[in-house]
């Protein structure tokens, strides 16, 4: 047993002698080569010549559309305001005599025109109309009286024409002409605001 004992002392010894002889001088042992790096096999369901799809870029991010302001509509021109009394300027045809007056809105005036003739008899022109913005002109249709004033205080109204049509037309200067397409009675009339 002894025999035995030897001989595994010297196995071990030898076992020693050949791990020291690898060592380098500075006491350091020898290095260990590593394994080659694994490489991924492709999966069995792709070809080896195809490469492998590249990952899906990430939507950009959706920013809500900026709220539009609708643009704010122009101030509507209010339609001009004609209602009250004029008079013929002392320069026209009627030397300040003839006068109208203007009643109701501007998409239903009555217009009444009067001019005395004398001290018992006033011409009455009596029309309808309403304003054209575009054109600046109240287009009439309309009757023209004859009013007689009797003992009493009554009047006695003749009809002198009936469908009468024409205009009453705002000029720059903001006075009316006055053109009278059947008896041409507004010729040379400027008619200005008094009220």
């Amino acid at each position: 047993m002894r025999r035995k004992i030897i001989i595994c002392l010297l196995a071990a010894a030898l076992c020693a002698l050949s791990a020291g002889c690898g060592a380098k001088p500075d006491g350091s042992s020898p290095s260990v080569p590593q394994s080659p790096p694994e490489t991924q096999e492709p999966p069995a369901s792709q070809a080896p010549s195809e490469a492998p799809e590249p990952p899906a870029p990430e939507p950009a991010p959706v920013q809500a559309p900026e709220p539009v302001s609708e643009p704010e509509p122009a101030p509507e021109e209010e339609a001009a305001d004609l209602t009250g009394t004029w008079r013929d300027d002392q320069r026209g045809t009627s030397g300040g005599r003839c006068y109208m007056e203007i009643t109701g809105t501007s998409d239903d005036y009555t217009i009444d025109i009067y001019w005395g003739s004398s001290a018992s008899e006033t011409h009455h022109w009596q029309l309808f109309g309403a304003y054209d913005e575009a054109a600046r002109e109240i287009p009439y249709i309309g009757t023209h009286f004859l009013d007689t004033s009797l003992d009493g205080g009554n009047i006695q109204q003749t009809v002198m024409l009936k469908g009468l049509t024409g205009s009453l037309r705002l000029d720059d200067t903001g006075a009316l002409l006055w053109n009278d397409s059947n008896e041409q009675t507004g010729e040379g009339m400027t008619f200005l605001r008094e009220s």
